[in-house]
């Protein structure tokens, strides 16, 4: 399918280049001609270089998904081949641009999320939060205070100091909650790529580095997005 969208871009352009073409006389067509049929299989071959890249690493390298609320990252977690998501620590507060991290070597791609993307209530059995309650929280420089103010709540003071104990356990620092909070919220766009694809469009998901792939996704009609999408051997 992968080169039947790369067969149909190409016969556009040769329809256009055709036609311009038609305008030109003599030697310098010749020399156009052989300049955009070199330009056309150079093109060709890159875009199926690196979809082919990206159908043989995306789902089974080891992939950076850090969340981004009011322009700060506020967590992140690591997704492999096993679909695990591992929250990250060290991520919280990371400022400049992603190729200023020095995480290149680590993850093929770094997948920023901004808040509207995931932003839900979660309810889930002992802990439940609204997605105001959430974002506040991630923002905080103590996420782990929300589900120990949650369980105290529902409790009683006197759980307070086992439940703090409990979030220390589960949680040893608050990154790890962090991370833990954004895998929960991202499980619904992680699993409909139509959510994700319309992210990519508006500018909600970011992709670095983002290749020559995911620049045409972002400009293409929503139906050839499954067209050109990486997925899985």
């Amino acid at each position: 399918m992968s080169w039947l969208l790369v067969l149909i871009l190409l016969v556009v352009l040769v329809l256009v280049v055709g036609f311009l073409l038609r305008m030109l006389k003599g030697a310098v067509k010749i020399v156009a001609t052989i300049f955009v049929i070199a330009v056309l299989v150079g093109g060709a071959l890159w875009i199926f270089n690196d979809m082919n890249d990206l159908r043989k690493h995306f789902y089974q390298d080891d992939k950076m998904f850090l969340l981004e609320i009011d322009e700060k990252i506020a967590g992140g977690f690591r997704l492999g081949a096993t679909g695990v998501p591992v929250p990250l620590t060290g991520v919280r507060g990371i400022d400049g641009e992603p190729d200023e991290w020095g995480f290149e070597d680590e993850y093929y791609k770094i997948i920023i999320i901004t808040w509207p993307v995931v932003a839900k209530d979660i309810q889930l059995a002992g802990f439940s939060a609204n997605a105001n309650e959430l974002k506040q929280a991630l923002l905080s420089e103590h996420p782990k205070h929300l589900f120990i103010d949650k369980g105290t709540a529902a409790l009683g003071l006197k759980a307070r100091d086992q439940l703090k104990l409990q979030a220390d356990t589960l949680y040893p620092n608050e990154d790890l909650f962090a991370g833990t909070v954004f895998a929960l919220l991202a499980e619904k766009p992680l699993s409909n790529p139509d959510l994700m694809f319309k992210g990519m469009k508006e500018g909600t998901v970011r992709i670095y580095p983002e290749t020559i792939t995911f620049k045409i996704l972002k400009i293409l009609p929503d139906s050839f997005n499954k067209l050109l999408a990486p997925a899985p051997e």
